[in-house]
């Protein structure tokens, strides 16, 4: 019995040895300095699995050893040399963690060193202005609906920008640069200054958002605030040049019954007070004869909503008598075709022809001579003529609850004018 129970201890202390996992004293950074085996020597304490490795060479290393998946891993943590025990012990703990949630570490270190990689090849890549700002108008262009706004950004800018930015590394452009680009024309062609600075500015900000740049961006209101004068204060804005309204009936007069297309379409403009680009690009079929309206497509408008135009008596007249002449060869819809190119006609024919019969005055200023009648002639309200001009003077909040175009006490409004003009 002795015996048997004797054994027993033997058998206790023998599998206890096996079950319970052998604890390692925690080392000092002294002990570690002392040991010169070569080969692995555990850190212990709460550093489990945190190795010093000792190479033949005497060559000191911190090594993290783990298991994950069935598998022995080993994830090297750098020198001795470099890295403290404590620093280590931070390096193997955070692994530990990884491994607890079933995440090998060195896995996870390659991708982070790939990122890094990655992010290192963007940061010091060169990216020149250039190369960006074409890049960045192809992307812009399918949502500018006038198709001569990419042509104009790119003549702007290779105008002005790049003869001194166009071959910088976007990263390396400063305030001085922008100032350099925009000082020669700031004061002298502020409009022209103020879109090419508007411009540079998008373009960095392109730049910045696809990780070309980190600092801010040097084109800017902010930026350029302290190194160019307000343009406000060196810019007088020149408004269209407008015939006084009480001097357009007697223009209207002589266009009435030119058989010149470029007048009719400009006693169109007189009669509707509407914008060149919606003359121009008037069709037929956007006549509604019966309900005296002009159904203006949200393309051709300049805030992109369609607009209902209503048309007075003696405009509807007027159309009316410009139906037998649509005898073109070519098959149009077009209201006003060009007699020379079978389309519609060019910006600059109504301009051409005002300068013969008014020189001295703009086709977008028969806009402002209605304006001006309307508000020393009429008692109608601000909105309504403002409606009819296809402004919008509405906030957002009064948008939600007034939904209605007004179009029959606009109606009125363009009688009246009509009225006016025919008197």
């Amino acid at each position: 019995q002795a015996h048997f129970y004797g054994n027993l201890g033997s058998i206790r202390t023998f599998f206890g040895h096996i079950i319970m996992p052998k604890i390692i004293a925690s080392k000092t950074a002294k002990q570690l300095e002392r040991i010169n085996k070569i080969g692995y020597t555990a850190v212990g304490g709460d550093a489990n699995g945190l190795n010093i490795y000792i190479k033949a060479t005497g060559l000191r290393s911190w090594v993290f050893r783990f298991s994950i998946n069935g598998k022995r891993c080993e994830m090297g943590l750098g020198l001795c040399a470099d890295i403290s025990l404590p620093e280590a012990r931070k390096l193997a703990s955070e692994a530990r963690d990884l491994v607890n949630q079933g995440i090998n570490p060195i896995d996870k270190r390659k991708v982070a060193i790939q990122e890094t990689i990655i992010k290192n090849e963007t940061k010091y890549a060169t990216h020149l202005f250039k190369d960006l700002a074409l890049k960045y108008i192809d992307n812009k262009s399918p949502e500018w609906r006038n198709h001569k706004v990419a042509p104009q950004w790119r003549e702007t800018l290779k105008t002005y920008a790049f003869p001194i930015i166009g071959n910088k590394d976007v990263k390396n452009i400063t305030v001085h640069d922008i100032v350099e680009v925009l000082n020669p024309i700031w004061l002298t062609k502020n409009s022209t200054a103020t879109r090419v600075r508007g411009r540079m500015e998008n373009v960095i900000d392109y730049a910045i958002s696809a990780g070309y740049r980190s600092e801010a961006n040097p084109a800017s209101q902010k930026a350029l605030r302290a190194h160019l004068p307000k343009a406000s204060k060196v810019h007088t804005v020149k408004h269209h040049a407008a015939l006084p309204y009480d001097e357009v009936p007697a223009l209207l007069n002589l266009l009435y019954d030119s058989t010149v297309v470029s007048h009719q379409a400009l006693a169109f403009t007189i009669l509707t007070a509407k914008r060149s680009n919606e003359i121009r690009g008037a069709c037929w079929g956007e006549i509604d004869f019966e309900n005296k309206i002009w159904n203006i497509p949200a393309n051709r408008m300049k805030n992109h909503k369609p607009h209902r135009e209503p048309l007075s008596p003696q405009t509807i007249l007027f159309l009316k008598g410009l139906l037998p002449s649509l005898n073109s060869p070519l098959e149009t819809d077009l209201i006003f075709v060009s007699p020379y190119r079978g389309t519609k006609l060019s910006d600059m024919a109504l301009l051409e022809a005002l300068k013969h019969l008014r020189p001295g005055f703009t086709v977008h200023g028969f806009r402002s001579s209605f304006r001006q009648w309307s508000a020393e002639q009429t008692d109608y309200g601000h909105h309504i003529c403002e409606m009819a001009l296809a402004h919008s003077v509405l906030t957002n909040v009064e948008l939600a609850y007034q939904r209605s175009d007004l179009l029959e006490k606009r109606r009125l409004l363009m009688e009246d004018w009509s009225d006016f003009l025919f008197k």
